[in-house]
């Protein structure tokens, strides 16, 4: 958001954070330094000031293990300065408050492709709240390991094959609409 609107819609990092307070009627946090993608495909806040953060390096230990996802992404980012970007986002969330939980991903190397846990739609329901998880066929362990993450955050975990989606660049979000449910 920051590259897209300073310089063309506002002058300064600091003018575009009073326009959106403004216009919001909130607090605005502005990342300072984050991963090319939009915010859904990296970070998603699960509630209670809790906010669950992408880890590369949690993804790498996955992927590598794991033949049948290395045919997914050939050229996956894995690189420090990819870790380090994920890490910024951690640290921003954690100084603002948050309690930061970190899950696995694996982008890559072509800055669109990403394996991700993030994009996900939650549904709060009467049983508990439930999250749609993104899944890939052939990252059996990558997928196994965020469910638990999920779950270990007290969701019921719904699984949505995102294999096609994932390879033109968007995952579950991309896929859904908001809709509101009846109360009748």
């Amino acid at each position: 958001m920051r590259q897209r609107n300073v310089g063309s819609v506002v002058n300064s990092a600091a003018d575009l954070e009073r326009t959106l307070c403004a216009l919001l009627k909130r607090r605005v946090v502005l990342l300072a330094d984050a991963p090319p993608h939009h915010a859904g495909m990296f970070m998603m806040t699960a509630g209670n000031r809790t906010v669950v953060v992408g880890d590369p390096e949690m993804g790498q230990a996955l992927f590598e293990n794991g033949a049948e996802a290395r045919s997914l992404i050939q050229e996956p980012d894995f690189s420090e300065d990819t870790r380090r970007q994920f890490q910024a986002v951690a640290d921003a969330c954690a100084r603002e408050g948050y309690r930061v939980v970190r899950i696995p991903i694996v982008p890559g190397a072509d800055g669109r492709t990403c394996l991700t846990y993030l994009n996900v739609v939650i549904d709060m329901r009467e049983g508990g709240p439930v999250v749609y998880m993104p899944v890939y066929r052939g990252a059996t362990a990558l997928n196994a390991a965020a469910e638990q993450v999920w779950r270990d955050l007290g969701f019921g975990v719904r699984r949505v094959d995102c294999t096609e989606t994932y390879r033109r660049f968007g995952s579950l979000r991309c896929l859904v609409n908001v809709l509101r449910r009846s109360s009748s």
